[in-house]
């Protein structure tokens, strides 16, 4: 949403233009990033957001396209509308006093407090009953990395300011987000190679912002993005070969996935990133099986023939088991067939595939045909 959000923001000025004594929503309560791009798009703005959540680029999209809804594009209002307290140092007078003032032009004034969840304890408690004195002409912007939910302080602040999570953007956004990114960077990205970008890179915006940066660069004056330049570039080129080891589990070929797994270990890659690649296409896998109909890609839908709906639940249990392996636990009751002391990471990964993977007709079949 962050990239509706920010255009919807982008219409010059859009809040600016709203009266500013006409009526505007009341606070209080959870907005979602979907629900603040229409409202923003449509001028409409709170007088108190919080954004809460640690996922940085997120945070600063969404604080970007309050602003630009507030402030409009003209410099000279974005200059003198637009006041910042840092949390750590500020003092709720000062705030409040921000808050109060009236705009010098346009409409509306922004006040931000960066890092409301670090404010002196008594200045957080003077501050939470005097939010209902900030006025219509001003749009109040608190941010927190994480508040804690146990203090009445929290609770009435959340229920004050219209709350927007920005921990992570939900997963079904991103690739519509990915495809934005490459878009403003001038290139088109096949579907294809978003679903890969998004496997490799993970959710983390700002990891997925820095791969996509690095795969404008390498393609360079070209337009088109395909999953071939991915697998080049991101997560240092081992996407081709993550991509053989995911391939030969949804073929269920378990002498090739056990040699592509023993090239990824020995290129460096982390045995919980390998996890989380194998759960990927198995998740993709058990979606089929019980009717999803979104999209996928084609090599799923084909290797999808080759499991029963109970042979993918028993993958996932699987999955989960060899996860507590590699995180230090136990593979629990019906889980991994390993002793109780940590094994290997490598040794996980292998039990997971052989038992995945058993020795079947689908294994020996493909290696006859090669």
């Amino acid at each position: 949403m962050a990239a509706r959000a920010a255009g919807g923001g982008g219409r010059s000025g859009g809040g600016a233009r709203q009266s500013a004594a006409g009526a505007r929503p009341a606070g209080g309560g959870e907005l979602s990033l979907a629900t603040l791009g229409k409202e923003l798009t449509a001028g409409t703005l709170r007088r108190i957001y919080l954004l809460e959540g640690e996922e940085l680029l997120l945070r600063r999209e969404v604080l970007a396209a309050i602003e630009n809804a507030a402030l409009g594009s003209d410099p000279s209002t974005r200059a003198f509308g637009r006041q910042v307290f840092p949390g750590a140092e500020a003092r709720v007078e000062d705030i409040l006093a921000a808050a109060a003032g009236m705009p010098m032009f346009g409409e509306r004034r922004l006040v931000i407090v960066d890092g409301v969840d670090r404010l002196r304890k008594n200045d957080r408690e003077a501050l939470v009953p005097a939010l209902g004195t900030v006025p219509d002409t001003t749009v109040l912007v608190l941010i927190a990395d994480k508040l804690d939910g146990r203090l009445t302080t929290t609770r009435d602040l959340r229920a004050r300011a219209a709350l927007i999570p920005v921990s992570e953007l939900p997963a079904a956004l991103v690739p519509k987000w990915i495809a934005a990114r490459f878009q403003a960077l001038g290139h088109t990205v096949a579907p294809a190679a978003v679903q890969q970008l998004f496997a490799l890179a993970g959710p983390t915006l700002s990891a997925l912002a820095g791969e996509i940066e690095k795969v404008s660069l390498y393609v360079g004056a070209k337009k088109a993005v395909t999953i071939e330049d991915v697998n080049r570039v991101v997560a240092g080129g081992l996407g081709s070969t993550l991509d053989e080891l995911v391939s030969a589990v949804g073929e269920r070929d378990l002498p090739r996935a056990l040699r592509s797994l023993a090239r990824v270990l020995e290129a460096g890659e982390e045995p919980l990133r390998v996890l989380g690649f194998l759960n990927y296409r198995i998740s993709d896998l058990w979606r089929l099986a019980h009717g999803h109909r979104g999209w996928v890609r084609d090599e799923v839908r084909a290797a999808a023939r080759r499991w029963s709906a109970p042979e993918l639940a028993r993958a996932i249990t699987l999955l989960y088991a060899a996860d507590r392996l590699l995180k230090g636990g136990e593979g629990g009751e019906g889980g991994m067939p390993l002793p109780r002391h940590r094994h290997g990471d490598a040794l996980v990964l292998e039990t997971l595939l052989v038992r995945i993977l058993p020795a079947a007709p689908h294994s020996t079949a493909a290696a006859a045909q090669r």
